[in-house]
């Protein structure tokens, strides 16, 4: 039995699912090395230009702007589609990201560094949210077991 045909019968994939199961994997394993990085670079930098005591400060801004996210992507979703509030979603995070990179890229600004670990849970949330929501709305929530179970109109 070759290496896939022990993972499909591991995990319970079936027939032409292979392909969808590993494209999940694939953007998961991604957002996984994004999420290291991001956190890695954020808490480096956050605490070279401030002391360990502003931690606490920095996770209350953390829990107000992913509510606030939250809230604000929970009312967009009853407006848009379900495969809109995924790109909504994945192109937020994209965008949120890439306007870090170039704001830290140009200037020297200490609210900038104080938002990093807050980018960073921004990163792991909605990128949990977008992989899982995925996972059901293909199909995987099946061969999860019951761990998943979402019905998408």
């Amino acid at each position: 039995m070759t290496m896939l045909g022990r993972m499909d019968g591991l995990f319970n994939i079936h027939d032409g699912e292979r392909k969808l199961v590993m494209l999940l994997f694939l953007q998961y394993f991604c957002m996984g090395i994004a999420a290291a990085f991001t956190q890695a670079t954020a808490f480096a930098l956050f605490l070279t230009r401030f002391s360990a005591d502003k931690l606490p400060l920095a996770y209350i801004a953390t829990a107000v702007a992913v509510t606030l996210l939250t809230l604000a992507y929970t009312r967009l979703g009853q407006r848009l589609s379900f495969s809109r509030r995924l790109k909504v979603g994945v192109g937020g995070q994209l965008l949120i990201t890439v306007g870090f990179a170039v704001g830290l890229a140009v200037s020297d600004v200490s609210w900038l560094i104080f938002a990093l670990p807050i980018l960073f849970q921004i990163v792991v949330g909605f990128g949990n949210v977008t992989f899982w929501w995925r996972g059901a709305i293909r199909g995987c929530g099946r061969c999860c077991d019951g761990w998943v179970r979402l019905r998408v109109r």
